[in-house]
């Protein structure tokens, strides 16, 4: 929030918003769950994304991702 702050003092502006509005554009993108989950942190679903591949392979991923859906 302090880093939310330092740019606008609205206070309607919160990080738990950024996070929906991210989830909203990627998913508006076309992101599969899986993309829209790990691009937020949040814990995959399926195990095999977890556990097979790289780190970086899943970075790539997000951020070819972000640019589609113009974040």
């Amino acid at each position: 929030m302090k880093a939310v702050r330092a740019e606008t003092k609205d206070k309607r502006l919160t990080v738990h918003g950024l996070r929906h509005r991210v989830s909203d554009k990627l998913r508006d993108a076309g992101a599969p769950v899986e993309v829209r989950h790990g691009f937020l942190g949040h814990s995959s679903s399926a195990i095999a994304e977890t556990t097979y591949g790289s780190p970086r392979a899943r970075l790539n991923e997000y951020l070819r991702w972000a640019v589609k859906s113009k974040l």
